[in-house]
């Protein structure tokens, strides 16, 4: 077998074996990566204007391709849309693995936010989030959400939100 060969099969099974270990993870760590991902101050959650902060990294991926990112911490005020429902989610743990965030947090769930603009957008929601958003928030409610840039694709930046707060007045 030629070389490329070889290191390609290699990497295979490093993905492979790295892929079992998060999925385990990702049940295990869920309650104490949502917390340790919260804890931050809200202030260190950079705050984006999310219809500028869409079309600016919707433009830097090509369609068919994805641009993971480090997982991060943005802040952004929207609508909720529609609250969090369940849903089959494989993409944002190989985000998630590939950003380095240990523990694994549970994301089952996708909610849809409308920007000031009137742009209907999607969001992955951690599951206790999910549980939160769910008991407290309604739909058409204006909230500041905390989460994170997981990756770009081509309808636009791939947000993982894991809190949110009462936008504050001016």
């Amino acid at each position: 077998m030629n070389k490329v060969f070889k290191l390609l099969l290699l990497l295979a099974l490093v993905l492979f074996a790295t892929s079992a270990v998060a999925v385990k993870e990702q049940t295990d760590g869920t309650k104490e990566m949502q917390q340790a991902m919260v804890k931050q101050e809200p202030e260190e959650f950079k705050a984006v204007d999310i219809d500028t902060f869409i079309v600016a990294e919707k433009g830097k991926v090509p369609k068919g391709k994805k641009l993971i990112k480090m997982a991060e911490p943005i802040s952004f005020v929207a609508s909720i849309k529609r609250l969090p429902e369940q849903r089959d989610m494989n993409y944002v743990y190989t985000a998630l693995e590939v950003a380095g965030v240990h523990p694994m947090p549970k994301v089952e769930h996708r909610m849809f936010i409308e920007t000031s603009a009137g742009r209907i957008f999607p969001v992955y929601v951690e599951s206790n989030a999910a549980a939160k958003f769910s008991e407290n928030l309604h739909e058409d409610e204006h909230v500041e959400l905390l989460g994170y840039h997981l990756y770009n694709y081509a309808k636009g930046p791939a947000i993982m939100v894991v809190d949110y707060q009462r936008p504050k007045l001016h």
